[in-house]
């Protein structure tokens, strides 16, 4: 298992093992990370950028990448071949030369990409353009609003975002959806979170509260 974490989680996580006497049957590796891409594979891209709070904080985006078009099989069939390991050759985006010497590019019997979905998760912070840097044009941008807007000056000096805050912050992004969490526990019952809810609506109305296990579906682009 790797741990991605700001410069001082190492020291952290193996003061805390050893105090507890902490063992794991498997291997832990701990990365303190530096601002920009942090890991990537075929699929995913990670990247992580400061944020304002009291105590170093960072904010994290996962950006799939884009994904090849519809095969056009019509086009290959005018060709004369036939489908078989070529086609999914083709689909994966790599280019083939037939046993005839033909070469056929990937990108010429292909759609257009798909989109690659992206989710940026913020942690405690104020809001600063990083958190606006992240959340751009995600499709949901998970957010701290620790407090209402009558203690705004509270979230100010403590480091943290008012609902209404993190809502203009996903509405600069162009966000899809915003996902509050990180209440204070001063909002306890139904009707409060119901009008820090209200708080962040009236400036960006695709708004839920984080809840547990809370599922949030995202809609995936049909190929073309």
């Amino acid at each position: 298992m790797t741990v991605f974490g700001p410069a001082g989680l190492s020291e952290f996580m193996e003061t805390a093992f050893r105090v507890c006497d902490t063992h794991f049957p498997y291997a832990l590796h701990i990365q303190e990370i530096e601002p920009g891409e942090i890991w990537s594979d075929d699929s995913f891209r990670v990247t992580a950028l400061p944020l304002d709070h009291r105590v170093p904080s960072y904010g994290y985006r996962v950006q799939e990448l884009a994904r090849p078009g519809k095969l056009r099989i019509e086009m290959l069939e005018r060709m004369g071949i036939e489908p078989g390991p070529i086609y999914g050759k083709l689909k994966r985006g790599e280019d083939v030369v037939l046993p005839d010497g033909r070469r056929i590019a990937a990108a010429s019997v292909l759609g257009e990409p798909i989109s690659g979905k992206a989710v940026a998760i913020l942690g405690d912070t104020r809001p600063c353009e990083n958190a606006v840097r992240l959340a751009e044009g995600t499709d949901v941008l998970v957010h701290e609003a620790t407090f209402m807007e009558d203690k705004r000056s509270h979230a100010d000096e403590y480091g943290h975002s008012t609902a209404a805050g993190a809502a203009a912050i996903a509405r600069k992004a162009s966000a899809g959806k915003l996902v509050l969490n990180h209440f204070s526990s001063r909002y306890k019952d139904e009707e409060t979170l119901a009008r820090l809810l209200a708080e962040a609506r009236a400036i960006f109305l695709p708004t839920v509260l984080a809840d547990d296990l809370l599922a949030v579906p995202l809609a995936m682009e049909t190929e073309q």
